[in-house]
C-alpha cells in the first residue's frame, strides 16, 4: 500500500492568492449570513401575517351570522375565499 503525500491546496497557492481565496469566502459568508437574516425576518412577517388572516376569516364568519343583505354575504364570502386562498398560498398552519 502506498502512503500519499499529504497535500495542501493552499501549499500551491502565492500569498496573494491566498488572500483573495479568503476574501472570497468572507463575502460568500457575509452573503449567506445576509441571506439568513432575510429568511428569518420573513418567516416573522409571514407568521404575522398569517395571524391577520385568521382574525380577519373569523371577522367575516361572525359578520355573515347576521341578518345581511344578499350583496353584502357575497361580499363577505369573497373576502373570506380570498384570505383563505392567501393563508394556503403562505402555507399557514
Amino acid at each position: 500500500m502506498t502512503v500519499l503525500p499529504d497535500l495542501n491546496l493552499a501549499d500551491c497557492m502565492t500569498a496573494g492568492e491566498r488572500d483573495a481565496a479568503h476574501q472570497s469566502n468572507r463575502i460568500a459568508a457575509q452573503q449567506l449570513l445576509a441571506h439568513e437574516l432575510r429568511v428569518a425576518q420573513n418567516v416573522d412577517r409571514t407568521s404575522d401575517v398569517c395571524g391577520m388572516l385568521d382574525a380577519a376569516v373569523r371577522a367575516y364568519d361572525s359578520e355573515a351570522r347576521q341578518p345581511l343583505s344578499a350583496l353584502r354575504q357575497d361580499r363577505l364570502r369573497q373576502l373570506r375565499k380570498d384570505a383563505r386562498d392567501r393563508q394556503f398560498a403562505l402555507r399557514c398552519q
